[in-house]
């Protein structure tokens, strides 16, 4: 029942600046006896191995952010450079095409020079003059 009562006015207090609990507990402490002032003593510990998970949580949490933080630069950093990939294939696709036109106008103009060819030849055939 003490240690219930002590709980509860320590977190009672708990808004208070730490120099008024120091204050209120040791005002309360001269009124106990020493199962009571023990009864602080261990209450006291567990807040502060509290205090100090408190502490390595707030560590972690700060780890965390900045990982997430930086995860997020290199998240939108591949974002860019998806960015960057994408414009680089329609790039490359827009090249692929004007090269499928060039070739198509080099293999008309190769044709129509072998069908001149062949009209050429077939003219001197008809001259008498290649057999």
């Amino acid at each position: 029942m003490i240690l219930k009562n002590l709980l509860n006015l320590f977190w009672k207090k708990r808004k208070k600046t730490l120099l008024e609990e120091t204050t209120l507990l040791i005002e309360e402490a001269e009124k106990m006896d020493k199962k009571e002032i023990g009864a602080i003593v261990f209450v006291l510990k567990i807040q502060q191995h509290i205090n100090k998970i408190d502490a390595r949580l707030l560590e972690l949490d700060i780890d965390i952010n900045e990982k997430a933080h930086t995860h997020s630069l290199s998240n939108e950093k591949a974002i860019n450079e998806l960015g960057n990939i994408d414009e680089l294939i329609k790039k490359r696709d827009l090249l692929a095409q004007k090269i499928k036109e060039i070739l198509e106008k080099v293999d008309t103009e190769l044709d129509e020079g072998r069908k001149s060819i062949e009209e050429a030849m077939e003219r001197l055939e008809s001259a008498g003059n290649i057999k």
